[in-house]
């Protein structure tokens, strides 16, 4: 009788331990989401009018390269700010929401690599060859709007496709590749001048060197630096893409149902906004 009651005791225990446990595990997951939820939305609100400063105030040595970074910050806040909606699970609570074409992300690329081009090179302006880098992007904006306009019905239809593990994360991988391929180039650009840069300020003596050249040896310094921290923000958030793709394909395991993965998936794009943001408060500092 006593050793039965033991059993009883032990199995009670061993239930209650496995209750708090799993009380602690919600508790945290409710705090991560809600902080998640937060930093996106601070630096959501950051971005966009940094973005429509650049775009009003611009650099009158560079104005066009100015006009390019507010439109790089605007749509690099509008992406994030579909993360956020998505996050969230707004889209699932107001149906309206859905498919509303904030997720411009292959717009970041092109604009990354433009923004470079026209602060190297002031004298840059866009050629009528410059559209064929845009026509993803506004074939992307293009259907989302087009969804976006259609009943709630087929919305609904349509979610189980582009929400889905295998599909979202497929044009989240294209996105990934894309954007790279940009960064990819754009600091290749920057290598070039900075190599040219050097070999002018060394093949002249000290007092031929005019404030000009120091001033473009500064552009192209700090280029450099900021795009090897954009390059590495962005090459982690496009292993949380790939790893996210495979283990669904491969294990069938859906990562983004994990609170921890999808706080830190959402939060590596965040800091790539982030560091855009900042070095836009360093462009105005310095009036590059």
């Amino acid at each position: 009788m006593q050793k039965s009651n033991l059993v009883v005791f032990n199995q009670q225990t061993v239930t209650l331990c496995h209750q708090n446990k799993t009380t602690l595990v919600e508790k945290l997951s409710f705090y991560l989401n809600y902080l998640t939820a937060g930093i996106l939305l601070l630096i959501i609100l950051g971005a966009l009018p940094q973005g429509l400063y650049f775009m009003w105030k611009k650099n009158p040595s560079r104005p066009l390269a100015h006009f390019i970074y507010g439109l790089l910050l605007l749509s690099s806040s509008f992406v994030l700010m579909d993360r956020f909606i998505q996050f969230t699970r707004l889209n699932f609570w107001h149906k309206e929401l859905l498919f509303f074409p904030t997720n411009v992300s292959f717009l970041i690329g092109p604009f990354v690599f433009f923004f470079v081009k026209s602060q190297l090179y002031p004298q840059f302006k866009f050629q009528r060859a410059d559209i064929k880098h845009f026509i993803l992007p506004i074939t992307q904006i293009i259907v989302l709007a087009l969804i976006a306009l259609t009943s709630a019905e087929t919305k609904e239809n349509l979610l189980s496709y582009f929400f889905s593990p295998a599909t979202g994360n497929f044009e989240r991988g294209v996105f990934a590749i894309h954007c790279t391929t940009y960064l990819y180039f754009a600091y290749r650009f920057v290598k070039h001048a900075r190599a040219k840069a050097e070999k002018t300020m060394t093949t002249q003596n000290t007092k031929s060197i005019t404030s000009a050249l120091r001033y473009q040896f500064l552009i192209v310094g700090w280029l450099k630096r900021c795009y090897k921290v954009l390059i590495t923000w962005f090459g982690i958030h496009a292993a949380f893409i790939v790893t996210d793709y495979f283990s669904y394909k491969l294990f069938d395991v859906n990562l983004q149902t994990k609170t921890l993965f999808s706080a830190l998936y959402e939060l590596s794009f965040a800091a790539f906004v982030a560091w855009l943001m900042l070095n836009g408060l360093f462009i105005l500092r310095r009036n590059l």
